[in-house]
């Protein structure tokens, strides 16, 4: 059997005859690594046996040892001048080392081929292949892109062009290049003109994976629609053939991750708002077009998108006079809007009411139609919001999806903090709740969250306004509350999604059917309740020491 660990350690010896300070020798120590965890996770979200895991672990460690060599000679990855995979196999096969890493040499066929064919354009380029050759260069392969993803999100634009990142953004992207992206094929290295090409190229790497599991990687990290928007399109041509990009990449990954069953894709905006509620209706419109285009079935705003919950700091009579009607045009602008998209849209707003104010979410279906208003039950009364008139009641609807009905409630910030109204939600149906919010998402308001969705397993999908939006740090995120799948030997993170700080659209893709099964099959939620135990819930009286001043 392959021991993981001794090989690893054996793989660090190795990295010491190197200058691990060289910056190129460090991207890729640090790629080999994080092929190793992508790798992993595949193995994982398969269900592969302990067997192949520590192999395609070892293959994943060892993939790249012919760059080290190409980079000590070469001080370049430019493989035109070095095939650092056929170099890999030479040092490890026909010079002995593979020993160095393990003993046991019946794999060898494997590895060989793995590594050889790990970085050519097709696999068909390798030839027959035994099933478990075949299992294992499929593995590699898509480690290896998974990681791409990642560079590409995280290296300077001119580390990796050696150019102006200014330079790149005017660059158009070839016909031929577009043509192959609409096919939803790889692009063929010798067809690329400009780095805009190369640049869509790596996209593209998408239509080469192999496995659902290396698609719900990038989608729970995010990173098609990362690396699309890390360039400010200076091309007016090039931002449109960007955007045609990100719709077909997103659909194709959305269809591939979850293998025909039924998906609910909720787009997250952590957008900031603008300085009155003009600018907020434009933004606003622009964020849920672009939500349409990554291929959101729901568009969610954070909590009072109207006045972006400006409140604090200011009179009272200053910012309730902001409040605006259930039937005003700003909604009526959304509610139009959802019905053009073809997308149910979340959005909120300061709503006027006789008895003051209300912090409220309307929810239009994807015909335009409104189907739930529901406002804050649970406002802060310790706070600014005690001049809010809390709302009524929760509410669940049948929302018109393109997967069908899907059960949607709502909860709205400081709601979440407070298990009942999770808990009332799930006792009407709900499958997944929308939690717009304004505040820091730290770890134990992700805890809570976290909870709710697993207590009650239901998905729950929260959006927050970015860092730069005062007391608040972005890291909207989605917990489709499934801790324990029969695939899987332990129970598992029910984190499908959390952003970081920087404003931008993030989509938390849900998986209807598995949801809608583990609801059937698992425990919690309304299984073995015993509400006959639970009267001292509805007693009203407040003791020490939780008596506060300004509770209703």
């Amino acid at each position: 059997m392959i021991d993981i660990n001794y090989a690893r350690n054996q793989f660090e010896e190795y990295l010491n005859g190197y200058d691990r300070t060289d910056d190129k020798i460090h991207l890729k120590e640090v790629h080999t690594f994080c092929v190793v965890d992508a790798a992993d996770a595949i193995c994982r979200g398969e269900g592969l046996s302990e067997e192949d895991h520590q192999l395609a672990l070892l293959i994943a460690l060892l993939h790249d040892i012919g760059r080290f060599e190409q980079l000590k000679e070469f001080h370049s990855f430019n493989d035109a001048l070095f095939d650092h995979a056929q170099f890999g196999v030479k040092v490890l096969f026909e010079d002995g080392m593979i020993r160095r890493f393990v003993k046991d040499d019946r794999y060898d066929s494997v590895i060989r081929k793995a590594i050889a064919f790990h970085s050519v354009f097709s696999l068909d380029q390798a030839g027959p292949l035994t099933e478990k050759e075949a299992l294992h260069c499929r593995l590699i392969r898509d480690a290896d892109k998974l990681d791409n993803f990642r560079v590409k999100d995280t290296e300077a634009i001119e580390t990796l062009f050696d150019v102006p990142e200014e330079a790149v953004a005017r660059e158009p992207i070839t016909p031929v290049i577009m043509d192959t992206v609409r096919k939803r094929q790889c692009v063929y290295s010798p067809d690329r003109v400009t780095h805009m090409d190369c640049w869509v190229s790596y996209l593209a790497f998408i239509f080469d994976l192999n496995f659902p599991s290396s698609f719900r990687w990038i989608l729970e990290r995010d990173y098609l629609n990362r690396n699309i928007d890390r360039i400010a399109y200076e091309n007016s041509r090039t931002r449109q053939d960007m955007e045609e990009v990100r719709a077909i990449g997103c659909r194709y990954i959305k269809e591939k991750a979850f293998e025909g069953r039924k998906t609910l894709t909720v787009a997250l905006l952590q957008i900031a708002p603008g300085n009155s509620l003009e600018e907020n209706q434009e933004k606003g419109i622009r964020a849920c077009r672009r939500a349409k285009s990554m291929g959101a079935d729901i568009a969610l705003f954070p909590e009072m998108w109207s006045n972006g919950y400006r409140i604090y700091g200011r009179p009272k009579e200053e910012w309730t006079a902001e409040a605006i009607s259930g039937e005003s045009d700003f909604l009526r602008a959304f509610g139009n809007l959802a019905g053009e998209l073809d997308m149910a849209v979340g959005i909120t707003f300061l709503e006027t009411c006789p008895t003051g104010p209300r912090n409220s979410l309307v929810l239009f279906d994807r015909h335009g139609k409104r189907v739930m208003t529901y406002a804050k039950v649970h406002t802060c009364d310790f706070d600014a919001e005690r001049a809010l008139t809390p709302g009524d009641d929760f509410y669940v609807t049948d929302l018109d999806t393109e997967a069908g009905i899907v059960k949607v409630g709502a909860m709205i910030c400081y709601d979440r903090e407070f298990p009942e109204s999770a808990r009332i939600l799930m006792l009407q149906g709900a499958e997944i709740v929308l939690v717009p919010n304004a505040c820091p998402m730290e770890i134990n308001r992700l805890s809570q969250l976290r909870a709710r969705a697993f207590e009650n397993m239901m998905g729950i999908a929260t959006c927050n306004y970015p860092e730069t939006v005062p007391d608040c740090n972005g890291h909207s995120n989605a917990f489709d509350g499934m801790a324990y799948l029969p695939e899987l030997p332990e129970s598992r993170d029910t984190c499908i999604l959390e952003a970081d700080g920087r404003e931008g659209i993030f989509t938390a893709v849900f998986d209807l059917d598995k949801l809608r099964t583990y609801r059937r099959e698992e425990m919690m939620g309304n299984t073995f309740r015993r509400p006959e135990k639970y009267g001292l819930l509805l007693e009203k009286e407040v003791h020490e020491p939780f008596i506060r001043e300004g509770r209703r």
